[in-house]
């Protein structure tokens, strides 16, 4: 029962490590973002971006990289596990960055009138930004799975049986997991669903 504790307690540390990491990334990230938006506006020239320019995002990127992570706070994308990820999920990630790009557009033109591609190029980066390193480590348990798979270090190759909801929730919990079991394939008797993909794995036909 101690270690069991024990366990769940280093867990709920590492958890809240991660998060504030992760916070501390999208700090800089917001900062950065939209300071590449304006070097790629004067291509790549520092020296080339006017004063008038650098000075209002200098004046607001520190405000605007702290309520970029309390907005994310908000929406809670600090307590998702991200290899668990849902449509949901990166559904909530779109609405935030929607809502932290109008602070970024009404917050900054209040100082100063940005040039339009400041705000369409920065909008886009931060976004990137925002979800490449929350799914960072899903995409390197798709590589390591891979690479396994075609090195032949897969314990078991899996096919998995009802390529609806279910089956998709076990797909993602197999691929997700700690274990080098592979996927393989989906049946199913539906026809419809014979040679589509689920989860990037092919539907191979039904159970004859």
């Amino acid at each position: 029962m101690e270690k069991k504790k024990e366990q769940q307690n280093s867990g709920m540390t590492h958890a809240k490590r991660i998060s504030i990491l992760v916070g501390i990334y999208d700090f800089i990230a917001a900062n950065v973002a939209y300071f590449l938006a304006l070097l790629i506006r004067f291509d790549l020239h520092f020296s080339a971006i006017p004063k008038e320019y650098l000075v209002p995002w200098a004046h607001f990127t520190l405000i605007f990289a702290v309520l970029c992570v309390a907005v994310f706070y908000f929406f809670n994308l600090y307590k998702i596990i991200w290899r668990f990820a849902s449509t949901r999920d990166v559904y909530n990630t779109l609405i935030a960055s929607i809502v932290v790009f109008v602070i970024q557009v009404v917050g900054i033109t209040m100082i100063h009138r940005m040039p339009i591609s400041y705000y369409i190029m920065g909008g886009l980066l931060h976004f990137g930004f925002t979800v490449a390193i929350r799914f960072a480590y899903r995409f390197f348990l798709f590589l390591k799975r891979v690479l396994e798979s075609k090195n032949g270090k897969a314990k078991r190759r899996v096919m998995i049986i009802g390529a609806g909801a279910a089956g998709q929730m076990l797909c993602r919990d197999i691929l997700a997991s700690s274990e080098s079991d592979t996927v393989v394939c989906f049946i199913d008797d539906n026809r419809n669903k014979w040679g589509r993909y689920i989860e990037g794995i092919k539907v191979a036909g039904g159970k004859d």
